[in-house]
């Protein structure tokens, strides 16, 4: 048995080198189809995923569309609104202010003489 086994050894170990080598070039050939095939079937899951949220997307703006425009108009409204309550009271502040105006420029001529008198007091006082 031993003869047999040492006779047989080079052709087992020659046999067994090359399925080695096969198994090796089977590994090599096959990770290429997996390659491909793990990176077309991610491109394609990722392309998919991507239509979907674009068409949830799409549907999310026709959704909003009334209420964006809603939300659009609201201050404007509320700027008129605003403008129409605070002209009335812009109109009473000029009119009033005018009118305070003209008081003082009326009332303040007596008073005014009076300071030219007493302009010559203020001298003295600055002298001192």
């Amino acid at each position: 048995m031993t003869s047999v086994q040492s006779h047989l050894k080079p052709y087992v170990e020659e046999i067994r080198g090359d399925i080695e080598e096969q198994v090796e070039q089977l590994k090599k050939d096959v990770a290429l189809y997996t390659e491909t095939l793990n990176s077309e079937v991610l491109r394609s899951t990722l392309v998919q995923e991507a239509e979907e949220l674009k068409a949830k997307l799409e549907r999310s703006l026709v959704e909003m569309g009334p209420q964006t425009e809603e939300l659009k108009q609201k201050p404007d409204q509320h700027f008129l609104e605003f403008q129409m309550s605070m002209s009335p009271l812009a109109q009473s502040f000029q009119s009033q202010l005018a009118q305070r105006s003209q008081e003082l420029q009326k009332n303040l001529p007596p008073y005014s003489e009076e300071l030219s008198k007493l302009d010559p007091y203020a001298q003295d006082l600055k002298v001192l």
